[in-house]
């Protein structure tokens, strides 16, 4: 409590300072030192609407003789920069011709105090929970949204999951077509079998590894190329490296050289009859084992008829079967044929032996033609040989 002498000069000053002073000049001073707290600030000050600043005042220096004996001294000392004449006349206020008053106020007015606390509380608490309110509403409308997207989501699942379950395709092959889901047409082409049947089996016997530089080279141009003669030369995409563009011009050249004997053959397949890798890899190895030559000429045939192949697909609806089996032929290249790259300068050995040069083209292409006539023709008897197996 404060002691009873500065209690008396602030007794003996109160109507001055109900008069001159203003709470907001000094509230902040005396909350910095410790006399007042944030529910005192708060009942002197947020009020104000519903108070008269005097009002304010009288709050304050009922508060302060509860404060402690340093209350007074700190109070004083908020008043040095707007109220210093104010300071120095309760300074030299003589305590000794004041009686203090006793704290007797009626149960009335102490009651009214209380009320008045308790409804400022009961406003704060009021304004918190209907903030609490708005923060639940929030959450529930997110928890529903997400609800919602899971239920959807299930949904899908359900379906995609019962239509490849109807088709016979296994979990691997609903991730490798997952992103073609809403193409329901594709989806509808799968349970008649046939070619989506093929690209199904493919999808599944595709071997998995890293694979290296020449392998990552091989299997981009196979991709490439099948792509590029699946659409018929108007590929519109750029292509991914200097061996796929080279690639591109000499399958290009193969084609059109080949390009009807490739038809005629093609013309006569049954989709179903590629039942997989095992008969790619039968046709692409009786090619190069038959009579043990390997050369560019070769390389560029197998890459070009499977292109060819892809074509038919296409032509068919089965858009995915060029990046298959344009895989599928670099992959084989690359793990096949390896020390045969590399003897002959891998890829760059390919850009040199089919570079764009008058001086060196027609010799060199002279090989390749004669080169591929043969792989054509090993081409076909190995294919027939396939198909009596």
């Amino acid at each position: 409590m404060m002691n009873d002498d500065d209690r008396k000069r602030l007794q003996g000053n109160r109507t001055v300072l109900v008069r001159d002073l203003r709470t907001q000049d000094i509230c902040d001073r005396l909350y910095e030192s410790g006399v007042l707290t944030d529910e005192d600030m708060e009942y002197i000050n947020i009020e104000e609407r519903r108070i008269t600043p005097q009002d304010s005042v009288r709050r304050l220096l009922k508060m302060l003789p509860k404060r402690g004996e340093k209350a007074f001294f700190l109070f004083m000392e908020a008043l040095n920069d707007d109220y210093l004449e104010l300071r120095h006349q309760i300074e030299d206020t003589d305590p000794a011709g004041i009686t203090l008053a006793e704290d007797h106020t009626d149960n009335d007015a102490k009651l009214k105090l209380l009320q008045e606390q308790l409804h400022f509380q009961q406003k704060m608490s009021m304004e918190f929970l209907d903030n609490i309110k708005a923060l639940n509403k929030k959450v529930e409308a997110h928890e529903e949204t997400t609800k919602t997207l899971e239920d959807k989501l299930e949904n899908k699942y359900l379906e995609l999951e019962g239509a490849m379950s109807n088709i016979g395709i296994s979990e691997k092959e609903v991730v490798l077509c997952l992103t073609d889901y809403f193409k329901t047409p594709r989806f509808q082409d799968c349970n008649d079998g046939g070619a989506m049947s093929v690209l199904k089996r493919l999808s599944q016997e595709m071997p998995d590894s890293a694979p290296d530089f020449t392998e990552t080279v091989c299997r981009s141009v196979g991709i490439d190329t099948a792509q590029f003669i699946a659409n018929g030369y108007h590929y519109n995409k750029p292509a991914p490296n200097i061996y796929a563009s080279t690639m591109r011009r000499v399958a290009m050249e193969v084609s059109k050289k080949y390009g009807d004997t490739f038809s005629e053959f093609l013309d006569t397949l049954d989709l179903d009859e590629i039942t997989g890798y095992q008969t790619l890899f039968k046709v692409a190895e009786e090619m190069f084992q038959s009579d043990h030559v390997v050369n560019w000429g070769r390389v560029v045939v197998i890459y070009a008829f499977l292109g060819w192949v892809s074509k038919v697909y296409v032509e068919n609806g089965v858009d995915d079967m060029p990046d298959i089996v344009g895989d599928f032929v670099g992959y084989y290249i690359s793990r096949n044929h390896r020390q045969w790259l590399e003897e002959n300068g891998g890829w760059d050995g390919f850009l040199e032996f089919f570079k764009d040069d008058r001086s060196r083209r027609n010799s060199r292409w002279g090989e390749m033609l004669y080169a591929g006539a043969s792989a054509v023709g090993l081409l076909a008897l190995v294919y027939a040989a396939t198909k009596r197996t």
